[in-house]
């Protein structure tokens, strides 16, 4: 909506310029640059998360079996940027804020060439790129958020590893659904069949090098092997 009254507001002085009192905005327009530079330090993501990992599982016309799984502190660097690893809500403050601070960037640089050649356009002109800017910040901050809202698998290499340890034997997954419950944290359901099923604790330690899963129910169900 901000990108959207931005560019209105830009593509209406470029029809009907106004006067532009440059030694009041420069001075403004730099100290907005300096909040926001600050703004965007403090809100910078260190990604370092912290907590226990759960997990649960059942087996259905056997046994039930609940169990806690501490995984321990996750610090892969490595994989910082992954979708699963990202505070939405903090994203969305950081995102804000140094959007704000390439625009004042270009402000500032449009204000300077607006006075020195009398470019009383060139404002308008960066007011539309920043919204260009604000716009696709927000767009990708949007789709992360969608995909959140939706379940959606938020590691699309966690199935494959998934799948890889437990099926094993001929045991076979018949449903696995994952989604995300908070930064660096992924729940998990898994259904197996097997002609010679074992206890879910057995299940949930071939799972326990992945450091994503912090909640894992594993349902166990008898495939009647051949008479």
């Amino acid at each position: 909506m901000i990108a959207l009254l931005i560019a209105y507001e830009s593509v209406e002085r470029l029809f009907r310029p106004v006067p532009i009192a440059f030694n009041e905005a420069i001075p403004i327009a730099f100290l907005g640059l300096l909040v926001n530079l600050a703004s965007a330090w403090l809100l910078r993501d260190e990604d370092h998360h912290h907590g226990h990992d759960h997990a649960h599982g059942h087996v259905q016309g056997h046994a039930h079996d609940h169990e806690d799984t501490d995984h321990g502190h996750d610090h892969d660097h490595d994989r910082r940027h992954a979708a699963y690893r990202r505070d939405n809500n903090l994203r969305s403050a950081f995102v804000h804020v140094a959007a704000d601070a390439v625009v004042s960037v270009l402000v500032i640089a449009g204000l300077f060439a607006a006075r020195a050649f009398d470019w009383l356009w060139l404002d308008p002109v960066v007011g539309l790129i920043g919204a260009v800017v604000v716009a696709t910040w927000a767009w990708s901050l949007v789709r992360s958020a969608g995909a959140v809202l939706l379940d959606m698998s938020p590691d699309p290499a966690l199935p494959r590893k998934i799948t890889d340890r437990l099926e094993r034997n001929g045991d076979r997954i018949s449903d696995l659904h994952l989604w995300r419950v908070g930064p660096g944290h992924v729940a998990g359901i898994v259904s197996l069949m097997s002609a010679q099923p074992q206890a879910p604790s057995a299940y949930k330690r071939r799972l326990a090098d992945l450091p994503a899963l912090s909640h894992v129910t594993v349902e166990v169900e008898l495939c009647p092997g051949p008479h």
